[in-house]
């Protein structure tokens, strides 16, 4: 009933004006005051009236109240069940009220006033800052038998619950433990027996951490000229915070998105460099990031923008960027905008033949890069070089999908002439040039699985190094190219096989039936989540209640990836992710990040059985440090053995397998899962 007066703007008065012309006065700011508490008070009605917060566990005799919300409730129930009591008659039994508050915000009193009536204490469970303990116990002040309220510390002051970080199933069981044991001793599950510990896995020398795809152009894009001050960017070259700084440059900040660059204006003034690069990629820059570009030519300070123009989104999936324009636009937009100079560097400098570009704007080959950034670094003011190269992992879907043409060359090292000295590494930060070990020492091959055909590894100039052209009269043997796809007339002979049986021995189930839990280890981009939600998928359709974690994020791609998928028949389990020693199955598409902490983590000696791969994959380190080794198959199966059941281990070579059945690795991790079913887990 309340109307905001809408004043007329008045002369003279450049203060206080409201967007739509009316002028705020200290009377229209109280009445939009009231009119929030307004709002706030018909959100708490609502949440009251449609029991949006509700007691859904409420015994009479309750003695201890556990308030959570969010995805924190389920880890809390997920932590009750693991103590034994997983229904709510069991929890109901033992004086347990449970409030699940499914709006924590616009607080709602009244309802917590109800829950803790009779109560002697209160248990408030909330991640990081304690926001809900704080407003819980302004709402229970004035009670006249108030209980005690705890939750980031007990009554006492001593730490409860912890305050950074998610809090998971395994972080709130000593907690409630603490709480609920003095009381309820003989009725919770004791902890893990001493058999069934979970495995303390000491660190493994080396560690698979995310890199770039295999003819990124970030491989090329985020080299710097020597002590170079760079800033890191939101994007895929987030990466180069955990490369090597040799090649990346002394990482100066990472910005928030539409801020990158903006550290430099507050930096500059108190530091002896005087010059800053700034990667930008171009999803970011047509967001939000040209913004940061005016801000920094506003500011007059000496920084060059590298600004990856690829085409594609590429961290989340390869979506188009959206208001994209091509490099001619935003060339005659910078320079619009007050940029000193820009510079454009290139794969294909003959792409701009034909391309009207404003005056002033080179186009350079990607080869002189580096002198590009030296060039613009000695240039007074905002300067911008964009690198235009489209995105290795779009090119090689296009080229998957008929889209594009397949280059027919291919590169093949020569390993009698090869050293193994991990310059061609080093020149193209490429993951398809991997180490190899063989009886002459470390050697160096081609993975043709991975190359998406970028050819920058023959920039090394090594002799060992041969390209091989592919005869335009025969189908493409392009692992990347589209099934079917033919670059001529000519069929290749089929290879003979050997009739699969007519009968298979029967399996012998290693898992349970009803309740089955699995973490799948492996490598980014090799379809770790793909396999977990064909599996999902699949069990969903077979009648499982099913629930998934899936870790994404970074790209992860040649970096460590997670899937969690928990399959019940009876109720859907109260959270998708697997805890301390829960895991009946570790499939184990990457040996390396099976056996690391994270992967065996829920390893059980007495519960977990395993199945994988002894394929052994370099990691991003190692592919531009050669003394860096994998370690041996041999040890990484004893880790692993000694966290899992003994005698319930099965491995193969997958990699050796698929490539030799069908001409590439792609399906290796669907190999290692028809393992898993053919051994009855």
């Amino acid at each position: 009933e309340r109307i905001v007066p809408v004043l007329p703007q008045q002369a003279g008065r450049p203060y206080n004006h409201r967007p739509d012309g009316g002028l705020l006065t200290p009377r229209t700011l109280e009445l939009e005051r009231e009119i929030i508490e307004v709002r706030y008070e018909l959100a708490r009605q609502y949440a009251r009236l449609n029991h949006l917060n509700r007691v859904v566990v409420d015994p009479a005799d309750a003695w201890i109240g556990l308030v959570s919300s969010g995805i924190t409730y389920r880890e809390v129930r997920e932590a009750l069940a693991r103590l034994g009591l997983a229904t709510d008659a069991q929890i109901a039994a033992c004086g347990i009220r449970v409030l699940k508050m499914n709006m924590p915000m616009p607080f709602e009193p009244e309802t917590v006033r109800a829950f803790a009536k009779g109560l002697s204490e209160v248990f408030v469970l909330e991640e990081k800052r304690p926001g809900l303990e704080s407003l819980v116990k302004d709402a229970l002040y004035n009670m006249v038998e108030r209980p005690v309220v705890v939750g980031r510390f007990d009554e006492r002051g001593a730490k409860l619950v912890p305050g950074h970080g998610a809090l998971d199933a395994d972080l709130l069981i000593p907690s409630l433990r603490a709480r609920l044991e003095p009381r309820l001793r003989d009725r919770l599950a004791p902890g893990r027996p001493s058999g069934g510990e979970a495995f303390a896995a000491t660190p493994l020398p080396v560690a698979r951490k995310p890199f770039f795809c295999s003819g990124c152009p970030h491989n090329r894009s985020t080299e710097v000229p020597k002590g170079s001050l760079v800033g890191a960017g939101i994007g895929c070259h987030t990466m180069a915070l955990l490369m090597d700084t040799q090649r990346v440059g002394d990482i100066g900040g990472l910005g928030c998105m539409g801020n990158e660059g903006i550290q430099w204006i507050g930096m500059s003034d108190f530091l002896e460099r005087q010059h800053f690069f700034q990667n930008l990629g171009d999803g970011t820059y047509f967001h939000s990031g040209q913004l940061a570009i005016q801000a920094s030519v506003a500011a007059g300070v000496n920084v060059t923008y590298k600004l990856l123009y690829n085409g594609a989104v590429a961290m989340t999936g390869g979506q188009h960027p959206e208001g994209q324009l091509p490099v001619s636009a935003v060339a005659a937009v910078l320079k619009s905008q007050g940029v000193a100079q820009i510079l454009i560097t290139t794969e294909d400098v003959e792409r701009y033949a034909d391309v009207l570009l404003p005056p002033g704007v080179e186009v350079w080959g990607r080869d002189r890069l580096i002198e590009a950034q030296e060039r613009l670094a000695k240039v007074s003011g905002t300067t911008v070089l964009i690198h235009d190269q489209a995105c290795a992992a779009e090119s090689r879907r296009a080229r998957k999908r008929g889209r594009v043409a397949t280059p027919r060359q291919r590169v093949v090292i020569n390993h009698r002439l090869c050293e193994g000295c991990g310059d061609c590494g080093r020149v193209s930060n490429c993951l398809s040039v991997e180490p190899v070990m063989t009886p002459f020492g470390r050697k160096t091959a081609i993975d043709q699985t991975s190359c998406n055909l970028d050819y920058s590894c023959l920039e090394g100039d090594c002799p060992s190094f041969m390209t091989v052209m592919l005869p335009a009269s025969t189908k493409s043997s392009d692992p990347t190219a589209r099934e079917g796809a033919e670059s001529g007339s000519a069929k290749q002979p089929r290879r003979a096989f050997p009739m699969p049986p007519e009968t298979f021995p029967l399996i012998t189930r290693l898992v349970p039936e009803d309740d089955f839990a699995m973490r799948v280890t492996g490598i980014g981009g090799t379809g770790v989540v793909t396999v977990a939600q064909v599996l999902g998928t699949a069990a969903m359709l077979d009648g499982f209640h099913v629930r998934g974690l899936d870790q994404i994020g970074l790209s992860q791609k040649a970096g460590p990836v997670v899937s969690d998928l928990r399959l019940s028949r009876s109720a859907p389990t109260a959270t998708s992710r697997i805890g301390e020693g829960q895991a009946d199955l570790l499939l184990a598409f990457d040996q390396l990040v099976a056996a690391s902490e994270k992967g065996l983590l829920t390893a059980d000696r007495d519960r977990t059985t395993v199945v994988g791969s002894t394929s052994a994959t370099p990691t991003g380190d190692m592919i531009t440090h050669p003394e860096i080794a994998m370690p041996t198959a041999e040890r990484l199966i004893k880790r692993i053995a000694d966290a899992t059941r003994s005698q319930a281990g099965f491995w193969a070579d997958a990699a050796v397998i698929t490539q030799d059945l069908f001409g590439s690795t792609t399906t290796a991790n669907f190999f290692v899962v028809g393992m898993a079913v053919q051994a009855g887990c």
